[in-house]
């Protein structure tokens, strides 16, 4: 066993803690890119830029040694596309979230990247103050798309997750467990669950886990991702159908 790794993911997560700022990684292959935003990221206070890829292998590598809070990925690496290493990132269950920061503004490069499990895209002819807002949503698993004026947000996701809703809904999940998951997408606290249902927190607590076992989903960042990637909630975070109709009259 490489002692040594296991011992920088210790101090990684300790220093996390202790000081809360948002902590990124830079993947891209431009080292000129990468040099600039670095310039430009670290005038931001709560912020630490502490680690740099060039390449899928790098940048994976990256990911697993520094667990930073977001890795920030290009789409063209030299190896493989960001947008694999983003899937990489999702099936290693890893905490970091990924912001696709990239040229490409097209509706099948953004609906790829959602699809891999990243939580933000932006294009990189977005205003700085965009970057910031989308690191800041994703470093807390809010979803955030930046793109092209054209390109509606709701149409990509509607046209990306296209007859997949009817098929989310596994069998095993109940009608109450799916409220809840429905709740925990649009970012309820059990409390608040708990009074639209007209049941105990502690209840709403035991759904939530039952649900979030049963999917193989492992924090907020993922029922999110869950409801988006199967067509469940549009980008405004609205619900479908009457998919959760008890917790969505809250929103």
């Amino acid at each position: 066993m490489d002692t040594s790794i296991n011992n920088a993911k210790i101090i990684s997560i300790v220093r996390g803690a202790q000081t809360s700022r948002l902590r990124i990684l830079l993947v891209d292959d431009h080292g000129l890119v990468r040099e600039a935003l670095k310039a430009l990221l670290e005038t931001e206070s709560g912020l630490e830029i502490v680690g740099e890829a060039a390449t899928f292998a790098e940048g994976l590598e990256a990911v697993d040694r520094l667990i930073p809070t977001v890795a920030l990925i290009d789409i063209g690496l030299r190896d493989r596309s960001g947008i694999a290493l983003a899937a990489e990132i999702k099936a290693r269950k890893s905490p970091t979230h990924v912001l696709m920061y990239t040229a490409h503004a097209t509706k099948e490069y953004v609906r790829a990247a959602l699809r891999a499990g990243a939580l933000g895209y932006v294009v990189k002819d977005a205003s700085f103050a965009d970057l910031m807002r989308g690191l800041r949503a994703v470093s807390i698993g809010q979803m955030f798309l930046r793109v092209c004026e054209p390109l509606e947000p709701q149409n990509l996701l509607d046209s990306a997750m296209e007859g997949a809703a009817e098929a989310a809904w596994h069998s095993c999940i109940t009608g109450r467990e799916r409220e809840v998951l429905t709740g925990v997408a649009l970012g309820f606290s059990n409390k608040e669950m708990a009074r639209s249902l007209c049941i105990s927190a502690k209840t709403v607590d035991k759904h939530r886990g039952n649900v979030m076992r049963k999917l193989d989903l492992h924090s907020t960042a993922d029922v999110t991702r869950y409801a988006i990637h199967e067509g469940l909630m549009d980008a405004r975070g609205k619900f479908r159908s009457n998919a959760g109709a008890s917790i969505g009259a809250l929103s």
